[in-house]
């Protein structure tokens, strides 16, 4: 019966929660659903798909492709979206703390800059009198 059924293949979605970029390189494939309603005791959305919920992760395009053929899916690609979810010239929420002289001396140095070489670093700074 599921292998009749075309699959979906793309690049996993990522929660909006602070959980960074380490699974964006991932695809994933999930069936098309074929029937939902809306609970009406609930509201909550069913199916009767033993596969509504199933998604298989793969490190690549490429493995989740030949995992498609091997088990002779017939199978629909999405779209490759980018790896960054964030805008050119983007500022995360730390930048709002950084003091004008700084944000204008990265503008003006950019990557490279000595902003923040500390000469001592590890050694102590222990005074005896």
């Amino acid at each position: 019966e599921h292998s009749s059924r075309t699959i979906l293949i793309g690049q996993r979605q990522l929660k909006s929660v602070q959980s960074g970029q380490a699974y964006a390189h991932q695809w994933q494939i999930t069936w098309k659903n074929e029937e939902r309603w809306k609970n009406p005791l609930m509201g909550w959305g069913s199916s009767a798909d033993p596969m509504a919920q199933v998604k298989l992760n793969f490190d690549s395009k490429e493995e989740a492709i030949a995992f498609a053929q091997r088990n002779g899916w017939e199978y629909e690609l999405q779209r490759e979206t980018s790896k960054s979810n964030r805008p050119a010239g983007f500022n995360s929420y730390k930048d709002n703390f950084l003091e004008k002289r700084t944000v204008k001396q990265l503008k003006k140095e950019g990557a490279k800059n000595q902003i923040y070489v500390n000469p001592g670093y590890g050694s102590s700074n222990w005074f005896v009198p």
